[in-house]
């Protein structure tokens, strides 16, 4: 059951998980290690139709306001179009979005897989663990 294993304390994710939503790392934060994804990326993978649905349903991810020169960084990356260059972006972190929304923001993951992995997931915090294995 590797594959259930929480996203890490280092906040990138485990080895062979993949989320559905594309993520990057910004240089430009106070840990240029932890994973990102767009705000958008997160709201339609969990359902969502725009963004700002999800941050009114979901109160407790952070919203974080990308720079300019992040948003010239994912650009040059071919995540973000070039219309967006003048707009205001938002991003949340992988692990807060994770939190949030369980293993529905893992690819691959079978609907009874996820309700699986949310219930132990859930059942160890009870116990007052933090790792699921």
């Amino acid at each position: 059951m590797e594959s259930c294993t929480q996203v890490l304390s280092l906040r990138s994710y485990s080895p062979g998980r993949v989320f559905k939503a594309p993520t990057f790392k910004s240089p430009w934060r106070s840990n240029p290690e932890k994973q990102y994804m767009l705000s958008i990326d997160a709201a339609r993978t969990s359902g969502f139709r725009d963004s700002l649905y999800y941050f009114r349903r979901n109160p407790t991810v952070v919203k974080l306001t990308l720079s300019q020169a992040e948003k010239e960084h994912l650009i040059s990356l071919g995540r973000l179009s070039n219309n967006l260059k003048s707009r205001s972006v938002t991003m949340i972190a992988v692990r807060s979005a994770f939190k949030v929304h369980g293993s529905k923001m893992i690819k691959g993951t079978s609907p009874s897989l996820l309700a699986t992995i949310d219930s132990l997931i859930r059942y160890r915090r009870v116990l007052g663990r933090r790792r699921l294995l």
